[in-house]
């Protein structure tokens, strides 16, 4: 990951497709899964099958280095894979908790840690928004998985990284089946015996990989794609997802909202725009001072009424041009 170039890695960063590079759940649920099928293709039956599925995962998360995303989804892969070994249904929700409780009992600084807080956010809201997509055609379901993730996520990624990335909603639309080919064309060329056949899908991986990046690249170079906003305060984060929590409980449940009244699920949707109209469109103070952070450096933005603003230095030129994607946004 480190190899990657500073540019693409910054069109990722612009658009809210980091994640498509980090290995979490996508790599390992489709690492095991197709190695799952493999076996069953090799007539290997179901019980075998998932012991060695759950035993290539164990082995995969220790190669890939036991990051806190990277333990959540083995937990969540092993946890499958024993419920199929013992033939009992596995229930999204409760492999999600497993996962959590083991997670902050191992270390409960976790609860602390950025990876852990969003990667948990991300797969639950995910999570809740699957019963509905499934009702859907397919690119209006990726839409709104993207949507409902964003949602979840939206106020502590604000919190960490002072980015909101508007373009990442049509990004991801694209960029996710792509990278999802990729790996998949790739693995499949990995795993055949051969060599013209496996040069074939490795073109194909190469292929859904640059029109990946390249639609990436496409969303990055936009005016739009991208702005910093302040941190938010504890108190607009905590109603934010009040309001959020409301406006699904109220969506889910028809009954409860005829009960209160007709107009409780307008209001709490309401409520909840107006929240993240704060959050995005903070009211600015009388001066304000501003530190951007761009790793081993710091940028500083002082505004003082009465006087010109000051910004002292611009970051790194070479390689990432930090002036480019972090301070000239801000500015705008």
């Amino acid at each position: 990951r480190k190899q990657i170039p500073h540019a693409i890695q910054d069109d990722l960063m612009k658009t809210g497709t980091a994640h498509l590079i980090a290995i979490s759940g996508l790599n390992i649920s489709l690492l095991a899964g197709t190695f799952y099928c493999v076996l069953l293709l090799c007539r290997v039956s179901q019980k075998p099958a998932a012991v060695f599925g759950f035993l290539f995962v164990l082995v995969y998360s220790v190669i890939a280095g036991l990051g806190v995303s990277v333990q959540r989804a083995s937990i969540m892969a092993c946890a499958s894979f024993l419920g199929l070994a013992i033939e009992r249904e596995n229930h999204g929700f409760n492999v999600l908790f497993l996962a959590f409780f083991i997670l902050t009992w191992l270390s409960p600084s976790n609860l602390y840690d950025i990876a852990f807080q969003l990667s948990f956010l991300a797969v639950f809201s995910l999570m809740l928004s699957i019963p509905k997509s499934l009702r859907w055609s397919e690119c209006a379901d990726e839409l709104w998985t993207t949507v409902a993730v964003l949602a979840g996520t939206l106020p502590v990624g604000i919190w960490y990284f002072h980015v909101f990335a508007p373009a990442s909603v049509f990004a991801n639309l694209l960029a996710i089946p792509l990278f999802h080919l990729s790996l998949l064309f790739a693995l499949l060329g990995i795993l055949n015996p051969m060599a013209a056949v496996s040069t074939f899908f490795a073109s194909l991986a190469s292929a859904a990989l640059k029109t990946g990046l390249g639609w990436i690249h496409y969303w990055g170079t936009l005016d739009w794609a991208y702005f910093y906003v302040p941190r938010p305060s504890k108190l607009l984060m905590m109603l934010y997802y009040l309001a959020l929590t409301a406006c699904y409980v109220l969506w889910k449940k028809p009954k409860l909202n005829a009960r209160f009244s007709k107009f409780a699920l307008p209001v709490s949707l309401s409520a909840w725009l107006i929240v993240i109209f704060l959050i995005l469109c903070p009211v600015a103070p009388d001066g304000r001072f501003t530190a951007l952070s761009a790793g081993n450096s710091n940028i500083f933005f002082i505004q003082v009424p009465g006087c010109r603003p000051w910004l002292i230095n611009t970051g790194r030129g070479d390689p990432s041009q930090q002036v480019k994607w972090i301070v000239e946004p801000y500015l705008k």
